[in-house]
């Protein structure tokens, strides 16, 4: 029997910045002949293009052996871009101005917000955390203007009963203040998911097989609570600042008597004024625009 071993070049072809909860890791692409595959900052291979032009992807144990259909969302190709402007400090900024050009932006999304848009400028204004105090309302919202913000849908399963019930007993314990049980719910859902990014989509009852995820996790399970508490909540898909790059992002929104950014992925109420905005529905409306974003260019014109 002959034995022979051929000399095999691997080239490290691209190294992607990719947002990690609040921090940025790297996604390392290598090819080795026809065979590609991506490998995290440990050395993990994530995703792998074979020659037979398949792809497969990491995922965790439960979903993997899950025959259902799921939607993918490949978390190594997403948009991202460097900003024209390092910003120090998101936090403490007071006003952020950006010019978007590469996507229709529609002036409903805007409307009773704390972003103003003209033209193809969105501004993005701070509002106090004492201003939001003196919004808060008892829970739950009164009135039907909001029950598409109230209501389960495919990804926010408020009506399954052991969420719908954590989430009565989480408004119940912040005294069903509205603004004590956002605040309170910003932490428990960030130190609910385990930080691990996922190649699918999951609805929050299938979250809970797993307790694994990032933001688009986060967001999902605080509508969930939220929705379930009697806390009107929409879900936004765009881009945020972080370390001198715009990501893709997602977040949810609150009523009080406007849309109020919430971030459980940054533990921030309300959420910078780097987050911006771009489209609001269900789970799968907000990642749908994944595809659109990847012409965008975002120009910072004023943060002060």
């Amino acid at each position: 029997m002959n034995l022979s071993i051929d000399d095999v070049r691997v080239v490290l072809e691209e190294i992607i910045p990719i947002k990690v909860g609040a921090e940025v890791s790297s996604i390392y692409k290598f090819r080795a002949g026809n065979t590609i595959w991506w490998s995290s900052d440990s050395g993990l291979i994530v995703k792998e293009k074979s020659p037979a032009g398949f792809t497969l992807y990491s995922q965790v144990e439960k979903f993997a052996k899950d025959l259902s259909d799921r939607r993918l969302f490949d978390y190594a190709s997403l948009p991202f871009f460097k900003s024209n402007k390092m910003i120090q400090n998101p936090e403490t900024l007071n006003t952020l101005k950006v010019k978007v050009n590469g996507f229709p932006l529609q002036a409903k999304l805007y409307e009773n917000s704390t972003v103003i848009l003209k033209d193809s400028i969105l501004t993005m204004q701070k509002i106090e955390v004492q201003i939001l105090k003196e919004k808060s309302y008892q829970l739950p919202f009164k009135g039907d203007k909001f029950d598409r913000y109230l209501s389960p849908d495919k990804w926010v399963v408020s009506d399954y009963k052991p969420l719908q019930d954590t989430g009565v007993i989480y408004a119940r314990s912040s005294k069903n203040d509205a603004f004590l049980f956002a605040n309170y719910l910003k932490s428990y859902v960030f130190n609910l998911v385990r930080l691990r990014p996922l190649f699918t989509l999951s609805d929050s009852r299938g979250f809970l097989d797993s307790l694994s995820g990032d933001y688009l996790e986060k967001t999902v399970m605080f509508a969930t609570y939220a929705r379930a508490g009697g806390l009107p909540t929409r879900l936004i898909g765009g881009f945020v600042y972080l370390k001198g790059y715009f990501y893709f992002h997602t977040w949810p929104e609150v009523w009080f008597n406007q849309w109020i950014p919430l971030d459980p992925t940054f533990v921030q109420f309300p959420a910078d004024v780097t987050h911006i905005p771009l489209k609001e529905g269900n789970l799968e409306d907000i990642t749908s625009i994944i595809k659109d974003l990847k012409s965008v260019t975002i120009e910072i014109l004023e943060a002060s």
